[in-house]
């Protein structure tokens, strides 16, 4: 027999330390050499005729029969031992210099050389060098020699504390005594579990007869100790660990530690091949049971296992079940398989008895659960085949609770369980429930949705096991439980069904779900619960559009609530439509292409909700949305698919058309300044364009055309900045222009019409860009910017453009010469005018018109009748515009019934206006033949009491551009003749009388008018020729009841002749023919009244009375004054007295 040089290939634990563990990584160690397959297979093996142990090589001879082979070899351990535990106190330091005398990685492979050869020599027993030595008595010998070394190695667990991988990659290079002390133990217990092995082999054999052991009974004992050992050594670990920890690490110190589970789980199980119990599982369920019930105290939940306290066994228990478990994935040669390993085994019955234990106690911690249900989760949905056992137990736990929060005691606030302020929120809780890992941080949420992840991933995963469950879970919820769950308790059974519909079979879910919420009652629940039920359905709903599924049947529960909540409008109604409104929001954005049904949300509730709510900006944006999508799709699908009666688009265009359109217009309709403007025409201009080119109306009022009108011109006055957006928008839209082409002829009417009209009442500098805007959109028209330039003026950049447009009009109309002209012309302006005219008498009519808005209908009024009074005014027409302004503006019915009371804000913007009024209507009056005489006399005859007494403004809001003055005044224009004569005719006329009740405010009136144009001539003149003649009369006939109306004439009187009189001839002379007619007029009846007057005046102006001296003594010799002695004598009396005033004026002058 040639002899053969043997190779030195020791086996050993090769640690790769404990970060390579969540990589699934094994060292080159015993699984990768083929332990396991070695050491069961019976034809393997080679016969060694050259060994080298500690440094001497064997030939031939066997190495057991030297004496002290097991004596070197303790030796050597104990080396090992002594070191590491006399360093494991000190910190490493790879330069210690005992560290580098000693070489530990040689003692340890020395020790284990020798235990793989004893492991190949009983592999071996029957070759031709051996076969003598595997007799009965070496067999005993040698078994009492590996028994006498085993009881001085440490058990695994001592060893604890001491250091089980080194802080760099080392593999079994790293001079730590420590180090090698724990894998040299490792090594050991395997080696010893293979001797013993080899040993029950060798004892089958017949040929082997009275052996002095039973090698069986000590290799199942070996094993428990195994076990207790590797069980100890993970409960330390376990405690050293801290919550957040344990689902992040493992029961294995390292590699090396992991891969010794292993190869004993495969040794276990290769053993007991035969036995229909997993010998593996029946171990470790027996460590755990008895970990369990180590302690009565179930308050602490602490075990006690050799003499090793475990806090929390529970979890320990669970702990180090999964891992184990996972264990089961790889092969026979350390090799991960994953979930596809043939030799998974699952281990329920441990599972369940934990379980039992974990939901035993009376109340079970919050931190307990959210500790142990990952475990759980991870085990039935990752490890093991599905038993749907585990979910029912939790859900029994569970569905007691419902109402509860899941707090957890001493953690902060945000942790608690605080309900989804609406269904897409509710709904991403769900699906981020489902989608997170374990070990994301969720338990940091509350265990019930660690226990909704666990029930979600299990329906999905396993659908055959859907029926079983549900009908287990829906079973608990009768009427009494669901009408007894509070808001917490609606959250959690929301979330529930949520989670369930997640995970497949969706309709039949949301069906279930919808029918027990409505037996909550939500019409007679507090808000709180009504709120939660109301957001569980529009997640319900959410879903249905994110799985693409119609949702007629999942709303008609909540549409028939949302319809009672509207139709009852109870305080609660708009925090439910708030709610409401966002979720339509989010399943109209969640939406693809409507076409679901959810034209079905679209209801009543929406007018409903905007008239109770002042901020509808969330629902508005979700209406705008909804559009935009209806335009979009419109145009994808094609105009026939849209414009079909029985599409969801044209359902949901009818829907908005229905429930939404009317409420647009009444915003229009009626003033609101509460109301947010710019969304309101934005959905106006929506509107608009969903109608275009839609030949199916279907709902009557929808037109183009019709609607263009609402929001313009039929717009309430107070919304122009609503038809401005809606114009300057509308206009920008593509096709809309030529609609409005081929429907109206006269289409830039109605633009110019609104443009007016907003010009009156758009006038506020920080409304000004908005006008502008539809300025520069006039200003485009062909039509519009022709008449502009005929009538020279530029309306661009102006604050108030339209009074500028009235200017251009009248000066235009000037220009035609031909009667057809003129028609034609006026038809024309009437089209622009006449809204405008309407709308004052729409706004007249609402007695709480603001101040500001009042006085710019009457300052456009003016203008109207200033410059375009020939175009407004019509003699065979009563109601023309021209009338229509007069009869609601100035001259109203109720001004004419006795003691009528005037507004304070109408008579102030009457009296910022009057004089335009007067002027423009003078100006007509002269070129219509004077027929508005009339109109003139009763506009001042019913002002001038009103103008001329203090007119007092409430209204905060009114702001002045200048000084009013008084209004009267600015009438008397130097520039105009016909309007001062006018008004001051029909002043004296009508005031100027002895005992009038306006005598004393009309003779300060004209002192106030002589005064403020400093006496000018002109008007002097027309003071003497229109009212000299009744103040004298005043003077001379009033008695002493109008002693305040004499002194105030006397005292104009005065003032004239003071004042410019006297260097005119001309008007002296006037003043002298008033004052004679007036002589000759009373003198027979009034002689001393008239006499004392003529004193009067000649103390004032003696020269007035010099040039009518002779006159008056000629009068003496009249036969009228000759018949009555008495007149005649106090005339003489009075001539006398004057000749004296007279001869004393003229000594005081040459003195």
């Amino acid at each position: 027999m040639n002899v053969e040089e043997d190779v030195d290939c020791v086996v050993w634990f090769n640690c790769l330390g404990e970060d390579n563990l969540k990589d699934n990584r094994l060292g080159n160690s015993f699984l990768k050499n083929d332990g396991i397959r070695l050491l069961f297979d019976q034809d393997v093996g080679k016969c060694l005729y050259r060994v080298r142990l500690f440094g001497r090589t064997y030939n031939r001879d066997c190495p057991l029969l030297e004496d002290n082979i097991f004596h070197w070899c303790l030796k050597k351990y104990l080396s090992i031992y002594h070191n590491a535990t006399r360093m494991n106190k000190r910190v490493y330091d790879p330069g210690d210099n005992e560290c580098k005398n000693k070489n530990y990685s040689h003692l340890r492979k020395e020790i284990c050389e020798l235990m793989n050869y004893i492991c190949s020599f009983l592999a071996n027993p029957w070759n031709e060098e051996s076969f003598w030595l595997c007799n009965t008595k070496t067999l005993n010998s040698l078994h009492n020699q590996l028994s006498s070394f085993w009881a001085h190695v440490k058990k695994l667990s001592d060893l604890s504390e001491f250091t089980f991988y080194s802080g760099s990659v080392m593999d079994n290079e790293c001079p730590h005594a420590s180090f090698h002390l724990v894998h040299l133990s490792l090594d050991l217990l395997w080696y010893r579990l293979c001797i013993l092995y080899r040993l029950e082999q060798l004892v089958k054999l017949d040929e082997l007869q009275g052996v002095s052991y039973d090698v069986h009974e000590e290799m199942k004992q070996y094993i428990q100790l195994i076990f207790e050992d590797l069980f100890t050594l993970a409960i330390s670990r376990f405690e050293k660990l801290s919550p957040k920890e344990i689902k992040k690490k493992s029961p294995f110190r390292c590699t090396c530690v992991k891969e010794m589970w292993l190869l004993i789980q495969l040794f276990v199980d290769k053993h007991n091949n035969t036995s229909h119990q997993n010998e593996f599982w029946s171990l470790l369920n027996t460590l755990c049971t008895r970990l369990l019930h180590s302690s009565s105290n179930d308050v602490q939940k602490k075990g006690v296992f050799n003499n090793l306290t475990c806090t929390n066994p529970v979890l320990f228990s669970f702990w180090i079940l999964f891992h184990l478990g996972q264990l089961y994935m790889y092969g026979e040669r350390g090799e991960y398989m994953g979930s596809s390993s043939s030799r998974m085994v699952s281990n329920y019955t441990l599972l369940d008895e934990l379980l039992k234990f974990l939901l035993s106690v009376d109340i079970v911690s919050e931190a307990q659960l959210r500790s142990c249900i990952p475990f759980i989760t991870d085990i039935v949905i990752d490890l093991w085949p599905p038993k749907r056992d585990p979910v029912c137990k939790l859900w029994e736990h569970f569905h007691h609770r419902l109402n509860g929060c899941f707090f957890l005691p001493g953690a902060s606030t945000d942790t608690i369980a605080i309900p989804c302020s609406s269904g897409a929120e509710m709904l991403l809780l769900v699906q981020n429930i489902m989608d997170l890992p374990t070990n994301s941080g969720l338990q940091q949420r509350n265990s019930f949705y660690l226990f909704l992840r666990l029930l979600g991933v299990f329906l999905s995963k396993n659908p055959s096991q859907r029926p079983n469950i549900e009908g287990r879970i829906f079973s608990k919820f009768s009427q009494t439980k669901m009408q007894s769950l509070k808001e917490m308790g609606i959250f959690n059974f929301g979330i529930l069904c949520l989670c369930m519909a997640v995970s497949g079979h969706a309709k039949e879910v949301g069906d279930k779900m919808q029918y027990l919420l409505n037996w909550c009652n939500p019409q007679s629940v507090d808000l709180c619960r009504h709120l939660m039920i109301w957001r569980a359905q529009l997640a319900l709903l959410q879903l249905y559009i994110e799985k693409e599924m119609d949702i007629t049947e999942a709303s008609a529960l909540l549409m028939e609530d949302v319809n009672h909540v509207s139709r009852s409008r109870s305080n609660d109604s708009v925090s439910l439509f708030n709610l409401l409104a966002r979720g339509l929001k989010d399943i109209i954005t969640t939406s693809k292409n409507l076409d679901y049904s959810e034209h079905i949300l679209i209801g009543s509730w929406i007018s409903s909700y905007m008239r109770m709510t002042a901020d509808p900006v969330l629902l508005i944006d979700t209406l705008l949305e909804i559009m935009k999508k209806i335009l979009t799709l419109s145009k994808n699908v094609g105009m026939i698919e849209y414009d079909a009666p029985n599409t969801h688009l044209s359902k949901m265009y009818l829907a908005l058309c229905k429930h939404l359109l009317p409420y647009i217009k009444e915003k229009f309709a009626n003033s609101d300044t509460n109301f947010p403007s710019c969304q309101v025409a934005d959905l106006a201009v929506k509107m608009t364009l969903l109608a275009l080119n839609r030949t199916n109306v279907g709902v009557a009022g929808t037109s183009v055309p019709h609607l263009f009108e609402s929001f313009t011109v039929n717009a309430h006055p107070l919304n122009s900045d609503l038809s401005i957006k809606y114009v300057c928008v509308l206009l920008q839209e593509e096709g809309i222009l030529s609609e409005l082409m081929d429907t109206y002829i006269n289409y830039e009417v109605l633009i110019i019409q609104t443009w007016i009209r907003s010009s009156v009442y758009v006038f506020e500098e920080n409304s000004q860009h908005k006008l502008s805007k539809l300025t520069n959109i006039v200003w485009q028209m062909p039509s519009f910017r022709a008449l502009c330039q005929e009538a020279s003026i530029d309306i661009k950049g102006l604050a108030k453009p339209g009074d500028m447009f009235i200017l251009g009009l009248g000066r235009v109309f000037l220009k035609k010469v031909t009667l057809e002209e003129r028609t034609q012309f006026r038809e024309q302006c009437l089209l622009y005018l006449t809204p405008v005219v309407k709308s004052f008498e729409r706004l007249l009519r609402n007695k709480g018109v603001n101040q500001n808005i009042l006085c710019r209908i009457y300052e456009v009024a003016s203008l109207l009748i200033l410059h375009c009074g020939t175009i407004i005014y019509s003699k065979s027409q009563p109601y023309c515009i021209f009338n229509s302004l007069i009869n609601s503006l100035l001259l109203p019915v109720a001004l004419f019934k006795p003691g009528a009371e005037m507004p304070s804000s109408m008579l102030y913007a009457v009296r910022r206006t009057f004089p335009v009024f007067v002027k423009g209507i003078v100006k007509l009056n002269g070129a219509s033949g004077n027929s508005l005489i009339s109109t003139i006399k009763n506009l001042v005859v019913r002002y001038f009491p009103r103008l001329v007494g203090k007119v007092s403004v409430t209204s905060q809001e009114c702001k002045s551009e200048a000084p009013l003055g008084h209004s009267l005044l600015l009438c008397f224009d130097d520039s105009d003749k016909d309007v001062p004569e006018c008004v001051l005719e029909i002043i004296s006329q009508t005031f100027l009388k002895v005992g009038d009740p306006q005598c004393v405010n009309t003779l300060m009136f004209l002192l106030e008018l002589l005064q403020a144009k400093n006496f000018n001539k002109r008007i002097v003149e027309m003071f003497i020729n229109m009212s000299l003649a009744r103040i004298l009369e005043i003077i001379i006939l009033s008695d002493s009841s109008m002693l305040s109306a004499r002194r105030q004439a006397v005292h104009l009187l005065n003032e004239i002749l003071l004042n410019k009189i006297n260097d005119s001839p001309c008007l002296r002379q006037s003043f002298w023919s008033v004052l004679w007619a007036l002589i000759e007029r009373h003198m027979v009846l009034h002689s001393v009244n008239i006499m004392s007057l003529l004193s009067k005046i000649c103390k004032v102006s003696p020269i007035m009375i010099t040039d009518g001296l002779p006159q008056i003594k000629d009068m003496i010799k009249s036969p009228e004054l000759f018949h009555r002695s008495n007149v005649a004598k106090n005339v003489r009396f009075g001539v006398e007295n004057i000749e004296k005033l007279l001869s004393l004026s003229k000594q005081n002058e040459q003195s």
